[in-house]
């Protein structure tokens, strides 16, 4: 978090992988015009580089801010590589009708890559609120979905997707 922004992926990659070790993946967290959230999830190649970023004591300075670190999900992540407050392989997708079916919301996103689970979100009273929680088998998938934001379609409705952030990060 407190990404500036205007760093790119590349940016955000060449810092971490010259204080921690190789980085497989960036992803910042888009808008619907594709402008920074000013936050991101990367992905290390090693466990042990996470673990060291985030035991970390020297302030981690990109473009002049101070960058806050974090785990992915409480670190229940898959493989437990991942850094940022997020659930792990999952997407929060709004814009769907209220009466979407868990199927339907699969094969929007399936294009993007394999759907493992989709959890359809209700109102207190119990009717759809044209919402969804989708899991994704790869992270990579994540990623992409979130980029597509404001550019994917269900029956001419744009469908805006952003990281599924956990309870906690929800909360803060």
């Amino acid at each position: 978090h407190n990404l500036p922004y205007d760093a790119t992926e590349a940016q955000v990659r060449a810092l971490l992988s010259e204080v921690v070790g190789p980085v497989d993946g960036v992803s910042i967290a888009r808008d619907s015009s594709g402008g920074s959230k000013g936050s991101c999830v990367v992905t290390f190649r090693e466990l042990k580089d996470k673990q060291s970023l985030l035991a970390r004591t020297e302030p981690l300075v990109l473009k002049g801010r101070q960058l806050k670190v974090g785990e992915v999900g409480h670190g229940n992540a898959e493989d437990g590589k991942a850094a940022g407050l997020v659930v792990p392989n999952c997407v929060f997708v709004k814009g769907f009708p209220s009466t979407v079916t868990q199927e339907e919301v699969r094969s929007a996103l399936q294009p993007i890559g394999a759907v493992k689970a989709v959890t359809l979100l209700c109102h207190s009273d119990g009717y759809q609120n044209g919402c969804a929680v989708v899991e994704f088998d790869r992270q990579f998938a994540v990623s992409k979905a979130v980029q597509s934001s404001g550019k994917l379609f269900f029956q001419g409705r744009a469908l805006l997707v952003d990281y599924s952030k956990s309870k906690r990060a929800r909360q803060a």
